[in-house]
This record gives structure tokens, C-alpha cells and sequence, in this order.
């Protein structure tokens, strides 16, 4: 068991309730909206259209991409009318596994759908005792569902039972736990990082940092890189949580960073896209910013192109090698802050009204192709 600490301040805490305020200012968690990502089923674009309701449409395939919104392409929603079932916003990027479908919701109620229906069929409900944020972490057979009360709590994917919670927080958790050799990486909005056992919720280690955790972790290998409301970027040593290297940036990294080879992509919330070396002794390769506009959603490679969306209606698309901008798809009116769908060199972008975006990553064609009535 290890408790690593890394530049702990006096009023860390305070700082973190100041953060959260102002991020308030932008998303508000009490009057729910939900940022999940779209999923792909089929010929099936699955994602939230209002707070808390799925929507399910043909887009259209590769030789026909950009086709007009039309309500005769929905195929169903969910939860459909008569269900008894209030999921209040889905902030959680949906899980699909063959013809499965995992959904959390703000409410705290998780179901798993069976997709080979038509309409889709209720398999299991579980419905856990605090609110969810978080996107679960899946490895197959179970779902470890990161709770607003601060626990981690387990539930088979064959039966929705849950098991005792692995991992208790001292505050709430919006990060999805990264999955990796057997253990669960568990960031939280009360400063800390904490990995268990994903079987025993055995205590690996606790590493304290100068900020709170908003977003997804990634793993590059033997690191663990977590965001955090300090302005820097962490990247700890999985095994041991001690910190290899620390990054400063102009704002909060809220969205999930990627890691593609050696080279980490970083975005922050005052629009700039940092490429860093994951490993060596030089961090920063290249930066970008073009727009003052918050980031949240992951940026994604697609066609060659590092894609980036800012919160303000704009999609950048970039070289990785050399971040130069290769094109630049505005998207007046419309919010981003969910991740987009990956389908090759098609990215499909959920906006906060519901509607869907497709952005050829290529050449930053965009459309409209789905418009919620």
C-alpha cells in the first residue's frame, strides 16, 4: 500500500469547491443536460436527443454521409413512453457489447438493453443509491460504476447485480476509472488518485495532487495521465503512483488525453492543444490555440488528422506530427462537449441541443445531419 503526495497546498480543497463553481458556470451537474457520446450499432447512431432520452437514426454510410434530418430515420428512443423510467440526463458515454447496450444515467439507474429487439428490450435495471457522472469502465464481464457519492461500485453485465463498493472517495467522482493489468485507476473531485484491485478493491495506492480530477485518464504504458484543475497535466507511474513528469498548461485538461505512440495530445479548457512526449527529458513538441473556447470533448485521430472540437462551435483539424492547421469546420450555435463517434474518417459530434454533426475528417466537410425536432 502506498500514499504518494505531490505538491499538496493548505487550501487544495477550497480551491477545488472555487473550481467546481466556476465550472458550474459552464455545465450544471444540478440542472442536468448530460455530454454523452454517440455510439454506433449497425446502421444506428445512438445518442442523447433531450435530457435523459436516447434517439436512435440512420445517418447514412460512407457513399451517402450527409443526408437531411429527417424524423422517418428514427428508429426508436429510449426510454420510450410508458417505460417508468427517468434516467434525468446521460452524462456517461454508453456502453455497446455485441448487441448490448449499457446506459447510466444521472439518476443513478443503470440498464443494460438487448439491441437485437426491435424496439430494444429491458434486460436488467440496477439502480444505485447515488447519482452518476461517470462513464463506466467495462473489461467484458463487469461494469465499475464511479458514483457522485465517491464509490466504485461493481455490477455483472450479465445479471446487473452489484457487488460491494472497491473504492470509496472523499468526494465525488466524474472520471471514468481506467481499466489496466487486473487494476482500476479511480481519479475524484477531492484531489486524489486512487488505484485497487478490480477484483478485491484491494488498496494499491492513493496519490494526492495540487488540483481536482474532472475528466477521463489515460494509460500510456507503464503511466497513468490524469487531468486536473491545477493547470497541469500528471502523468504518474501506474505502479506505484509516484509522479514521472508534470506538464503546466494555460488552463484546466478536462477532456481525456490521447495517446498515440510516444506522443500524448493534451487539450485545455482555454482552447489550446499541446502534443508532449510521453517519455525523455523535452515534454512540449508543438502547441496550438486559435479560439479562446473551452475543450472538453477527447481529441481523436481520424484520416490521418488530429481532430479537436472546442466547446463554441469550431472543429479544428490538425497534422499530429506538426500541429498545423489543415482546415477549420465552424459550426455557428452549437455547443461541443461530448466526444465524438469514430467511423473511419467520419466523426459524428453530438451537440448539447441533441442534434448530431459529421465532420469528414479529411477534408472538414461538415454537416447537420441529424436536427432534434
Amino acid at each position: 500500500m502506498f500514499h504518494v503526495k505531490h505538491r499538496a497546498r493548505p487550501a487544495a480543497r477550497a480551491l477545488a469547491a472555487l473550481a467546481l463553481l466556476a465550472a458550474g458556470c459552464v455545465t450544471d451537474v444540478s440542472n442536468p443536460d448530460g455530454w454523452a457520446a454517440p455510439v454506433q450499432y449497425g446502421d444506428l447512431t445512438i445518442a442523447q436527443e433531450r435530457r435523459g432520452e436516447l434517439v436512435a437514426v440512420r445517418l447514412g454510410g460512407e457513399d451517402n454521409p450527409f443526408t437531411d434530418g429527417a424524423d422517418e430515420r428514427v428508429a426508436w428512443r429510449f426510454p420510450a413512453d410508458g417505460d417508468g423510467l427517468d434516467l434525468e440526463a446521460v452524462y456517461a458515454n454508453p456502453i455497446l457489447d455485441g448487441d448490448r447496450l449499457y446506459v447510466a444515467g444521472y439518476s443513478g439507474d443503470v440498464v443494460a438493453l438487448d439491441l437485437s429487439r426491435d424496439p430494444p428490450g429491458r434486460l436488467w435495471r440496477r439502480e444505485l443509491r447515488d447519482r452518476v457522472v461517470a462513464t463506466p469502465a467495462f473489461d467484458g464481464r463487469t461494469l465499475y460504476v464511479a458514483t457522485e457519492g465517491g464509490e466504485l461500485v461493481p455490477v455483472e453485465a450479465a445479471s446487473g447485480l452489484a457487488g460491494a463498493p472497491l473504492a470509496r472517495a472523499g468526494d465525488r467522482i466524474w472520471s471514468q476509472p481506467a481499466l489496466g493489468g487486473g487494476v482500476a485507476y479511480v481519479p475524484a473531485l477531492d484531489d486524489r488518485v486512487r488505484a485497487v484491485g478490480a477484483a478485491d478493491g484491494g488498496e494499491r495506492w492513493t496519490a494526492s495532487l495540487s488540483g481536482a480530477v474532472p475528466g477521463d485518464p489515460a494509460l500510456g504504458g507503464d503511466l497513468l495521465l490524469v487531468g486536473s484543475f491545477d493547470r497541469r497535466l500528471h502523468a504518474l507511474d501506474a505502479a506505484t503512483g509516484a509522479e514521472v513528469w508534470t506538464f503546466p498548461g494555460d488552463g484546466w485538461f478536462w477532456a481525456r488525453p490521447l495517446v498515440a505512440g510516444d506522443v500524448v495530445y493534451a487539450v485545455s479548457t482555454r482552447g489550446s492543444v499541446y502534443a508532449l512526449n510521453l517519455r525523455g527529458a523535452v515534454r512540449e513538441r508543438w502547441r496550438f490555440n486559435r479560439l479562446d473556447s473551452e475543450i472538453r470533448a477527447a481529441p481523436v485521430i481520424a484520416g490521418g488528422v488530429l481532430a479537436v472540437a472546442a466547446e463554441e462551435g469550431m472543429i479544428f483539424g490538425l497534422d499530429p506530427a506538426t500541429g498545423e492547421e489543415r482546415w477549420a469546420a465552424p459550426l455557428p450555435g452549437r455547443r461541443l462537449l461530448a466526444d465524438p463517434l469514430v467511423l473511419g474518417s467520419r466523426l459524428i459530434y453530438s451537440t448539447a441541443r441533441g442534434d448530431l454533426i459529421e465532420v469528414d475528417a479529411r477534408s472538414g466537410r461538415s454537416a447537420v445531419v441529424y436536427e432534434r425536432s
